[in-house]
């Protein structure tokens, strides 16, 4: 039986290259992700309109078995381990959602905004 695959897009918002080589590494790094997702760097390149010409994003690619939940717990702790928390976005079929805080409620919040896209 062949496994069906969703892709999930992680960015963030502000912060430095460093930031964003943390938390691929804290994504690449989670047994719990690491069991359903293959976790990568994806190179795109900026829409007209945004600064730059490639924005780098964490792109998982994630079987049925994926829990949305743990992927917004995942970056939320990351940003609670961050002096500077950076803001992180997650687009998943076209529903894009921040994730600029680690309260449960709100966590949960935008884990049910994606498991509706």
């Amino acid at each position: 039986m062949e496994k069906t695959m969703t892709r999930y897009d992680v960015r963030l918002l502000d912060g430095d290259v460093d930031d964003f080589v943390q938390l691929l590494k804290w994504l690449q790094g989670d047994d719990q992700l690491a069991r359903h997702a293959v976790v990568s760097r994806a190179d795109e390149t900026a829409k007209p309109g945004e600064m730059g010409t490639a924005l780098e994003v964490v792109q998982l690619v994630v079987d049925s078995g994926f829990q949305t939940l743990n992927l917004v717990m995942t970056c939320a702790l990351w940003r609670q381990s961050r002096y500077r928390p950076p803001v992180v976005t997650i687009e998943h079929n076209g529903v894009r959602v921040t994730v600029d805080s680690s309260d449960a409620d709100a966590v949960a919040r935008i884990a049910e905004a994606l498991r509706g896209s």
